[in-house]
């Protein structure tokens, strides 16, 4: 993709997050200088236009540079109130298509016919220290257009504080390498003291600049230029009117303009963003909200501490099915350590089933809802006295980051407790599940009576008991040893023996079974007392405290760490671009 393209996008990327932030914040996260693409126009066009004060010589150059009279000058001030191009005949029609300037066009247009010139539009731009403010308010507007900038001035107005006005302010969005600096009627250095004086004059010019813009290093000598726009030609010291003609007129290849009419679109970017980030306040308003949930959450750990609600949950969690719903996982882990139980897990169903059935009457006991939804009235007494002290702090607090919100529904409540209790049953979980991992793996001993307990009672009842009853009968030892072992396994295959086999497999694993789900209950059971001596209660109800409570302020925390992360993203793809855009110079 190229350079232009993945910028282009960027920028329209950039638009819809600030159109985001304006539906947010509203139009003061806009820049004041909405700033204008010039799409639709040939990649090889370069929009060259002169700035500056009553008097410097602006039109006067114009004509020097294009080596033609095609700029009036007068000696009545101020004499340029319209924007004055020069282009090449077949550019005409693209005038209609420049919005920042089309307005402001002056009617006198003289086209030219230069070939080497055709790429080049170049304008005459109104006085910007003119006694009619509009004057300068058509400069502003154009400037934001231009790809190249030439800041024209003279001898003795290079010091005046409104140039360097503008030059500072203007350079805030754009690329400075894109900056002229021509320092008009060197000729009137005075002659005595030669080449010197207008090397010390051009000197101080370049000084005065690079103080405006704040940094000595933004702008090269190379941008700097000096000369006579009434004698272009005039071999006087100093003039270098001929090099400025050569630098704006040169030719240049694609890639140099698209690098040029970039690096104005990424300082512009730039610019937008800084604005956004200076008006959102993201500091000043994350390190408010932050405040004001830490100084809550103080609060709310005193109530984590308290005895009463701590010990009336644990014995809520004890009380409820969060003991059995966390006791099914560790059950599934438990088998997992014998042999063939796993697969024979699903022998288990019926008894879950019987306990369903036997809580289905508790369950069904007239007020049965209203008590479960009535529960822990310690924790619901807590919980009123903090929404009262909120709305009373709240009515007294009001600021711009602050929302009022009606007092606690028993919805939100009996939401607030639920969500409680499933963390607390997934925190049981948890803990069970790493106590069973973390626990040092069977001995030799213990996995060996695991395996002779399956496979023992899998063999021993059905199959090698009744064969050994018939071996050692002292009975039934007139038979051989063939004839009594057919017969007892014809008896083993009949159905009466496979019953009673399968009867007495089934009974044994059911009572292994019974004897884990026993273990794995108490071992949820002691995780559930655990939740009352450790640490997560406290940080969980704080936690959960601080959403129902806070909630809206969190929101904003949220909204502001992802509007943060908005900008940033944007200003590191903008670097991104910018580095290409270095490397190809």
């Amino acid at each position: 993709m190229s350079l232009h393209r993945q910028l282009a996008e960027l920028e329209h990327e950039i638009d819809r997050f600030e159109d985001g932030l304006a539906r947010r914040h509203g139009d003061r996260v806009r820049p004041p200088r909405a700033p204008r693409r010039r799409e639709g126009l040939p990649p090889d066009l370069l929009l060259v236009g002169l700035v500056g004060g009553t008097g410097v010589g602006k039109s006067t150059l114009v004509n020097a540079l294009a080596g033609a009279d095609i700029s009036r000058t007068s000696a009545r001030r101020p004499t340029t109130d319209r924007v004055i191009p020069y282009l090449h005949r077949r550019r005409l029609e693209l005038l209609e298509n420049l919005d920042f300037v089309r307005d402001s066009l002056s009617s006198d247009i003289r086209p030219h016919e230069i070939d080497e010139l055709e790429n080049i539009i170049l304008f005459d731009l109104p006085d910007i220290d003119s006694s009619e403010r509009a004057h300068a308010a058509v400069v502003e507007r154009v400037l934001e257009g231009l790809d190249l900038v030439v800041w024209v001035t003279s001898l003795t107005k290079y010091s005046d504080r409104l140039l360097h006005d503008w030059l500072e302010r203007h350079a805030r969005g754009r690329d400075v390498a894109n900056f002229i600096f021509f320092l008009n009627r060197i000729d009137e250095v005075d002659a005595r003291d030669g080449s010197g004086a207008a090397e010390d004059a051009l000197a101080n010019f370049r000084e005065a600049v690079r103080q405006s813009l704040g940094d000595r290093d933004r702008v090269s000598d190379s941008q700097f230029f000096s000369g006579s726009a009434v004698r272009p030609e005039a071999a006087i010291p100093g003039n270098r009117v001929g090099a400025l003609r050569a630098e704006i007129f040169r030719e240049r290849d694609l890639r140099e303009i698209e690098r040029i009419k970039s690096s104005d679109r990424i300082a512009l970017a730039a610019n937008r963003l800084d604005h956004m980030e200076k008006e959102l306040d993201l500091d000043a308003r994350h390190a408010r909200l932050d405040a004001e949930i830490e100084e809550q959450r103080r609060g709310f750990a005193l109530v984590a501490e308290e005895d009463e609600p701590r010990a009336e949950f644990a014995d809520r969690l004890v009380a409820s099915s969060a003991a059995a719903e966390a006791a099914r996982p560790i059950m599934q882990r438990m088998l997992t350590r014998w042999p063939l139980l796993p697969q024979l897990s699903f022998l288990a169903l019926p008894l879950r089933q019987l306990g369903r059935l036997a809580r289905l009457p508790a369950l069904l006991l007239p007020g049965d809802d209203e008590d479960r939804s009535r529960g822990l009235p310690i924790l619901r007494a807590r919980l009123a006295t903090l929404d009262l002290e909120r709305r009373a702090r709240e009515s007294l607090r009001l600021d711009t980051d602050d929302i009022a919100r009606p007092p606690l529904e028993e919805e939100e409540i009996r939401d607030f407790l639920e969500g409680l209790e499933n963390e607390a049953v997934a925190e049981v979980r948890a803990q069970a599940q790493t106590q069973l991992e973390s626990a040092p793996p069977d001995g030799l001993l213990v996995r060996t009576m695991r395996r002779l307990l399956i496979w023992g009672t899998l063999l021993w009842f059905p199959l090698l008991q009744p064969l050994l009853v018939d071996i050692l009968n002292p009975e039934a030892a007139e038979a051989s040893l063939p004839l009594r072992l057919g017969w007892r396994i014809v008896r083993i295959l009949g159905a009466a023996h496979l019953l009673v086999s399968f009867a007495f497999v089934l009974a044994v694993y059911l009572i292994v079974m019974l004897l884990l789900q026993a273990a794995a209950r108490r071992r949820a059971l002691r995780s559930c007392r655990a939740l009352e001596k450790g640490d997560w209660w406290r940080i969980t109800l704080c936690d959960k405290l601080v959403d129902l409570f806070l909630g809206a302020a969190r929101s904003r925390m949220q909204e502001i760490e992802s509007e943060r992360r908005g900008i940033e993203g944007y200003r590191s793809r903008l670097d991104a671009v910018r580095g290409e855009l270095d490397q190809s110079r």
